[in-house]
């Protein structure tokens, strides 16, 4: 189809515990708070959102023990959180502490 690739800046808030999905994959659930200031329409915007995030199998570790506030790059791709629910959910490919 096309592209959908996300990569944000944000700060590790309500971390879950880890997970073993039925295949036995690890996954850790969290959320990332993001604000910036962004340009819209020619004038500044100060922007922020919180967007829930999953890290699967080997990238569980690079999340797993770090404290609330800790500041990160996540970089990923958007998808629907579960069959019932619609809302988007950012699949982690890449974590970078910052």
């Amino acid at each position: 189809m096309g592209t959908n690739r996300i990569e944000i800046e944000g700060v590790l808030i309500a971390p879950e515990p880890m997970r073993m999905t039925p295949a036995g994959i690890p996954t850790l659930r969290f959320s990332l708070r993001h604000e910036s200031s962004q340009v819209e329409a020619g004038k500044p915007r100060q922007v922020g959102c919180e967007l829930r995030v999953v890290a699967m199998g080997t990238l569980v570790e690079s999340v797993r023990g770090l404290p609330e506030g800790t500041t990160m790059l996540v970089a990923g791709f958007l998808s629907r959180a579960s069959h019932r629910n619609e809302w988007p959910v950012l699949h982690a490919q890449a974590v970078t502490v910052i």
